[in-house]
């Protein structure tokens, strides 16, 4: 551009100050954009600080929150224990101290019936052996080992045995207690105004069965609160508690289920049917115009049959077929059991049907009873355990017709032949 002063010095001048200025502005953007990067990544920092604190306090408080939530577990499992305790001796009071003196002292204000006398025994059970065992081992045990889970665990291995004896005891026996309450209602209750205890035994003949069935919850919340504690040890540690306490309870509750048949045949003794398998309910598919005596007629179409619940007992020399009515009451307490079929495990087939069905066949009256599993998985299971128990016990029949070697033969079955000379 042609300069009109026409002084060179002077545009050599002002070209001189124009790069310095450019030079000074864009060191001064440049220090101010370095600073503003480092602001950002000072920033940046502090606020992922600040979000790394904030997420590691959260996390603190879940875990206070976590623990405060098992210290009161524990805490309600020794309230539970130490009132379930008080609920005995008051229980235990009451048998041994206000009938005994109704029984054997003329003068006591309420006189126990001449035929309760004789079935008073009956009526009690084995309760005080229940009462003993919380007394003096139990209870205190648990109790004082109750911060350490490893001395839980190793208390309900120890005392599993104890506890599905004197529990599978009383449960068989319940049903005869809760009988005889019922027939001597009267008396009872003037037992109950005049005795000294707090005691309704409606409900308190009941507390041994409700409390069995407790244990277990309060090892699955202490289970599922440990694990959200990361607490590896003491979750494994709670999961055998669970695990035992459920088994002792099962075995309790199937014994008071069995014990619950009615109208068991007389010449058959339920006891003597072997070992429980398993249980369960299910539905049977019947006729919808069925009568009691063609309930197992098959040859109805499909779109004429309904299926009435049903509970099935297997035993080890018998599956037992139940009629079922499911009570509201908690652990299946008031759930009855009434006596509809059997079949001999060693006489009965067992046929996979169509969805959730099977069917049970007795090869000697070929009689046949479809049932309704309620899942395809729980068919599976029934299908499976069935057919082990049948194969089970074909093969100890079979192993019982075998001979076995004489003691006075000279050579056993192992035995190397003499050679010949």
């Amino acid at each position: 551009m042609p300069n009109p002063t026409g002084d060179p010095v002077r545009v050599r001048k002002i070209g001189w100050h124009a790069v310095r200025n450019a030079a000074v502005f864009i060191r001064r953007h440049s220090f101010h954009d370095q600073l503003g990067t480092e602001n950002k990544k000072r920033n940046t920092k502090d606020e992922h600080e600040t979000e790394t604190e904030r997420g590691n306090s959260i996390k603190e408080k879940n875990r206070e929150n976590q623990l405060k939530k098992k210290e009161a577990k524990l805490e309600e499992l020794k309230e539970m224990e130490d009132k379930y305790l008080s609920d005995l001796k008051r229980i235990h009071s009451f048998i041994n101290v206000d009938m005994k003196k109704s029984k054997d002292d003329p003068g006591y204000p309420v006189q126990m019936p001449e035929s309760l006398k004789q079935m008073e025994y009956i009526f009690i059970g084995n309760f005080n052996d229940v009462f003993d065992f919380h007394q003096e081992v139990f209870s205190n045990e648990l109790i004082s080992g109750l911060k350490c889970a490893g001395k839980t665990r190793d208390l309900l291995r120890k005392r599993s045995y104890d506890m599905k004896n004197r529990y599978g005891t009383f449960c068989s026996n319940w049903t005869k207690s809760d009988y005889i309450l019922k027939k001597f209602k009267s008396y009872f209750k003037k037992m109950e105004q005049h005795s000294d205890e707090n005691i309704s035994l409606t409900d308190d003949l009941i507390r041994p069965i409700q409390m069995l069935n407790r244990y277990h919850l309060f090892f699955g919340d202490l289970v599922n609160i440990c694990n959200r504690l990361e607490e590896d040890e003491n979750t494994q540690l709670y999961k055998e508690c669970l695990h035992i306490s459920k088994d002792i309870s099962q075995n309790s509750n199937d014994v008071m289920a069995t014990g619950k048949i009615q109208n068991f045949p007389e010449a058959e003794d339920i006891a003597r049917q072997g070992v429980l398998i398993t249980r369960g309910n299910v539905n049977c598919k019947i006729p919808k115009s069925a009568s009691f005596f063609n309930l197992f007629d098959l040859k109805t179409k499909q779109n004429r049959t309904k299926n009435m619940p049903a509970h099935i007992f297997l035993f080890k020399q018998r599956l037992v077929v139940c009629h079922f009515k499911k009570s509201v009451k908690e652990f299946g307490i008031g759930d009855e059991y009434q006596f509809w079929t059997m079949f001999l495990v060693n006489k009965m087939k067992i046929e996979d049907a169509d969805e959730n069905d099977f069917v049970l066949i007795d090869e000697e009256t070929s009689l046949k009873l479809r049932i309704v599993a309620e899942t395809s998985e729980k068919k599976d299971i029934w299908v499976g355990i069935i057919k082990k128990e049948i194969k089970g016990l074909e093969r100890r029949m079979t192993n019982m017709m075998i001979p076995q070697a004489s003691i006075d033969q000279g050579v056993g079955f192992g035995d190397t032949p003499p050679s010949s000379a």
